[in-house]
């Protein structure tokens, strides 16, 4: 029973994944971004090497800078220690998780729906 409803919880989501993405489509910027390199002619894995290569600075500069304002509290080893430095832990392991994602994970995976569900 727990396998028929993984299976149909898939099966609803990827439905339902093709029509978020023609709404992500109409609304970010970087996916406009995408689609104008695209409509130049270039294959989508260039296209997808352009748009990161345009989000890198931005998300690295973000990150890092945040990462620089936690490091205090990662050090700390005062009074109040115990609780602030396993919540910067969390948080740096979170913009570490996020950052690889943006960066290389979302990318290739939109490759790999382009391709999967390209109109041409």
């Amino acid at each position: 029973m727990f396998i028929l409803i993984l299976i149909l919880t898939g099966l609803v989501y990827g439905l339902d994944f093709k029509d978020t993405l023609e709404k992500l489509e109409k609304q970010n910027p970087e996916i406009k971004a995408l689609n104008r390199i695209l409509e130049e002619g270039l294959e989508i894995r260039e296209a997808v090497k352009r748009t990161s290569l345009l989000r890198l600075r931005p998300i690295l500069i973000t990150a890092t800078t945040t990462f620089i304002g936690l490091l205090p509290l990662l050090i700390i080893t005062d009074i109040g220690s115990e609780v602030q430095k396993p919540l910067a832990t969390v948080v740096v392991g979170g913009i570490i998780t996020s950052t690889i994602l943006t960066l290389l994970i979302i990318p290739t995976v939109y490759e790999m729906v382009y391709r999967r569900f390209s109109r041409t």
